[in-house]
């Protein structure tokens, strides 16, 4: 499976109406977060897996990602 990562700027998050950027604690962290309505998969930076002490799971099969700047 492959998919595509897209680069978004926090200002243009105002001018797209699926989109939506906030500021969230969770387990007292603050974390910002972009919820993307038409997006098919969610992904979490490895910083905050690393604040929350996540222990991360993976996919089978693998997804291969093309980021696109």
């Amino acid at each position: 499976m492959k998919g595509r990562v897209y680069v978004m700027k926090r200002d243009e998050t105002e001018d797209t109406p699926y989109v939506v950027m906030s500021t969230f604690f969770i387990h007292s962290y603050l974390v910002t977060l972009l919820f993307d309505s038409s997006a098919s998969h969610s992904f979490v930076t490895s910083s905050v897996v690393n604040k929350l002490k996540l222990v991360p799971s993976y996919r089978s099969p693998p997804i291969s990602l093309i980021a696109l700047i």
